[in-house]
């Protein structure tokens, strides 16, 4: 069970009942972090840098993925280390809200629901794997999806991949070592207007090198693209040439255009795909008390 809060209300981070005694299976029902990936798993107070990535901010929320659901781990038995994961969850996120809100600016109620019902659940399916590369190496590799109906009546699915190379000299383990973490996230949501995300696509990786005992160097990047449904563009149709009449319009599209030529409003409406990106970088040097 996990507390938490925000300065203004006190409230369970998680709070989960687990079973103990099923032969390489767990089951879990409560608040529960999603086993989206890795960063996601991770409370507050662990994150490696003060703030979650960016790309995970944006798409999955400011809290990520945490709500109450249902859980079920089952250990492959493989000869290496195999966990799959099955949740569902109640899934009120980021990536399946919906609706329109009205835009004050115009006359005319531009609102739309959210079409989400109170039986529309989040599914996730995780898979993680471990391998030990030496006796000072380790490289966990996995891989999550998740979906479910968004406010927009289509469906969201979200894919996401990660990579952990882990290193820790058994001679030092305690005064050396080196951790690198790569994760990649995209989501589609199905039926969003133009005017909002249709899909994006981030990703971010973070190297933390441990220096001492007590002291951290770690640096992270990371990127994200996102991609807007149709835009639509007026089209003015003008004269291949002022003095002649007789010759055929051609259309201009490259913005309302409402210069000389045109012949009246607009008579074609050209659409096409638009997207903006953004990056960060951080780079930052810990240091850790001892522990009590």
């Amino acid at each position: 069970m996990t507390l938490a809060g925000d300065g203004e209300e006190l409230g369970f981070e998680e709070a989960v009942l687990t079973t103990l005694e099923i032969r390489h299976l767990t089951l879990r029902v409560g608040q529960m972090h999603a086993a989206f990936g890795r960063h996601n798993r991770l409370h507050t107070h662990a994150f490696p840098f003060l703030t979650a990535p960016q790309p995970w901010r944006v798409l999955l929320g400011p809290e990520g993925l945490v709500d109450p659901g249902l859980s079920a781990e089952l250990l492959l038995p493989l000869p290496f280390y195999t966990e799959v994961t099955a949740q569902v969850f109640r899934g009120e996120w980021t990536p399946f809200e919906g609706g329109v809100p009205d835009d004050p600016t115009t006359p005319a109620d531009e609102a739309v629901p959210d079409r989400r019902r109170d039986e529309d659940l989040g599914a996730l399916g995780h898979l993680k794997t471990l391998f030990d590369l030496s006796d000072s190496s380790t490289i966990e590799v996995g891989g999550s999806w998740l979906g479910g109906r968004n406010g927009h009546g289509g469906w969201t699915h979200v894919v996401g991949a990660d990579l952990t190379v882990k290193w820790r000299p058994v001679e030092a383990e305690r005064y050396r070592g080196v951790d690198w973490t790569s994760e990649l996230l995209w989501v589609s949501r199905g039926h969003a207007p133009a005017a909002e995300d249709t899909g994006a696509l981030g990703a971010y990786s973070a190297v933390r090198a441990q220096l001492a005992q007590r002291f951290w160097l770690q640096v992270r990047g990371s990127v994200l693209e996102h991609r807007r449904g149709t835009r639509p563009e007026r089209c003015a149709a003008r004269r291949s040439s002022p003095s002649s009449r007789a010759s055929s319009p051609r259309f201009a599209c490259s913005t309302p255009w409402r210069g000389r030529g045109a012949t009246g409003p607009s008579t074609r409406v050209s659409r096409r795909p638009s997207s903006r990106s953004a990056a960060s970088v951080a780079l930052v040097l810990t240091w850790k008390k001892d522990d009590p």
